[in-house]
């Protein structure tokens, strides 16, 4: 009977946060002091970065929580579905249930619930008191692309106060800290920030990311955008036009340059994508003089009817601009090398 009543009892210490209904009448009676600190962080755009979250309980002894955040930049990152919660090396790793999901639905908010030990063996011990600061728990967030025209690069991360939403619980079941006192003696909620990193000191040119810009790194470049060979380590140093592009015109312009090349500057773009089409579609066998001819039209036949390619450039296959390669950019090359039909579409 007596471990019956056992499992009773620990089975009571969950209800706070699956019911988020209950709340003491001791709550905050004692003078409690915990702290939950959300670390300041910075991420690239197109990336994402983790959000690490601090406790100090300096008096109880913590056997659950829930933690609500909240981003006022829903576009410069979120949180994704899969987003859950990286306890590694943390104080909640070992925890037997820790889950994560939106509030909204969203991705501008995300809730953490964590328990220490459900009512099955074995049983895991809750955290007890300390002094110092530790890391809690980490939770994954994504960016998006941003512009590094845009000035404001700073996302705020609240904690939600609202005790449906953040809560710790002692052993016994008690709420530590109701969220709804102005008291930051019994608790201190310090909010975090995500800042998004703008462009790097560029050294033009130098797309292999050595610290010189030399002919290996205009041979790679070349190969880059003529064919798509590889991923460049530095692509921003490529964009030498400063178009938040890497392509054939800065080809051209580094070809052009006296020796040495220009001084380390600001970037514009930090991944700028490759754009190996040049002036108007048709050079299909993406030959170095971008000239149409007989030679694209042998190319994409072969490329239609016989396996050929591809070869390198999909935007120049697409001489229609139609969005795809077919027939009908197989006869508007004809049209325009025999019959004077109309030229090739422009590139995107």
């Amino acid at each position: 009977m007596s471990h019956r009543l056992a499992h009773m009892a620990k089975a009571a210490a969950l209800m706070p946060f699956i019911t988020f209904g209950f709340i003491g009448a001791s709550l905050c009676a004692q003078s409690y002091d915990l702290t939950v600190r959300v670390n300041d962080t910075s991420a690239y755009p197109s990336s994402g970065g983790m959000l690490s979250i601090y406790l100090t309980n300096r008096i109880d002894s913590v056997a659950g929580f829930s933690i609500g955040l909240q981003l006022d930049r829903p576009d410069l990152i979120y949180f994704p579905d899969f987003a859950g919660a990286d306890t590694v090396g943390t104080l909640i790793s070992g925890w037997e249930y820790v889950n994560t999901g939106s509030i909204g639905g969203q991705g501008t908010d995300i809730k953490i619930i964590a328990l220490a030990d459900l009512i099955a063996p074995p049983v895991t011990p809750p955290l007890p008191p300390r002094s110092q600061e530790s890391l809690l728990v980490r939770i994954p967030f994504l960016t998006f692309p941003v512009p590094d025209t845009l000035s404001d690069r700073i996302v705020h991360v609240f904690i939600i106060t609202d005790p449906q939403h953040t809560g710790f619980s002692d052993p016994q079941g008690n709420l530590i800290c109701y969220p709804g006192y102005v008291d930051t003696t019994c608790v201190l909620y310090e909010q975090g920030s995500v800042a998004i990193e703008g462009c790097v000191t560029m050294v033009p040119g130098d797309v292999q990311g050595d610290g010189t810009s030399d002919i290996a790194d205009l041979s790679e470049l070349i190969d880059y955008v003529r064919i798509g060979a590889g991923q460049l380590t530095a692509p921003y140093n490529g964009d030498v036009n400063f178009d938040c592009c890497v392509g054939w015109d800065d080809i051209d312009q580094i070809m052009s340059w006296p020796q040495p090349p220009p001084p380390d500057q600001r970037c514009v773009c930090l991944n700028p994508p490759r754009c190996c089409c040049r002036g108007l579609r048709g050079n299909v066998d993406n030959d170095m003089n971008d000239v149409t001819d007989v030679s694209d039209l042998t190319a994409l036949v072969e490329y239609l009817f016989h396996g050929g390619g591809p070869y390198g450039c999909d935007e120049e296959m697409d001489v229609d601009g139609g969005g795809m390669t077919d027939i009908g950019d197989l006869s508007r090359l004809v049209e325009f090398l025999f019959f004077s039909g109309p030229s090739p579409a422009a590139c995107p």
